[in-house]
């Protein structure tokens, strides 16, 4: 009876060897296979983590660009505003109000229709035709 327990249980034995045998393989591949896709999935985020950063560095330099030209427009504008008596020499431009019907106003004041064009080129010359970057509505 012993000997048969001991039959029996070294046949489960082996059955259980031979099963986990055919599994190793198997279970190699998964695990290569689940390495790949793990590496893939780390490449796929450092290119798009590099592509966001090479984005905000360029979003970055569009900003700059535009700092420099608003710094720029602004100085050119107060000297025009100043040379044409809409503002003093110790005035700051606060406000710029571009109306729908076309006329300006600098802090307050309406631009004469003789010198609006004056403006809007000056505008133009730093910006495109139309748009409001900057200024108020």
């Amino acid at each position: 009876m012993a000997r048969m327990l001991d039959s029996k249980r070294e046949l489960q034995m082996r059955e259980m060897d031979e099963a986990f045998q055919q599994l190793a393989p198997r279970q190699e591949e998964m695990m290569r296979a689940q390495a790949e896709g793990m590496k893939k999935m780390n490449e796929d985020m450092r290119r798009k983590e590099e592509m966001i950063v090479f984005k905000m560095e360029e979003q970055e330099g569009h900003m700059k660009s535009l700092e420099r030209k608003m710094k720029s427009f602004e100085k050119e504008l107060t000297n025009q505003l100043v040379t044409d008596g809409y503002l003093g020499k110790q005035d700051k431009v606060n406000s710029i109000n571009w109306e729908k019907d076309g006329s300006i106003k600098i802090n307050g004041k309406k631009i004469k229709e003789t010198d609006q064009q004056k403006y809007k080129d000056l505008h133009n010359k730093y910006f495109k035709e139309g748009s409001r970057i900057g200024l108020t509505e």
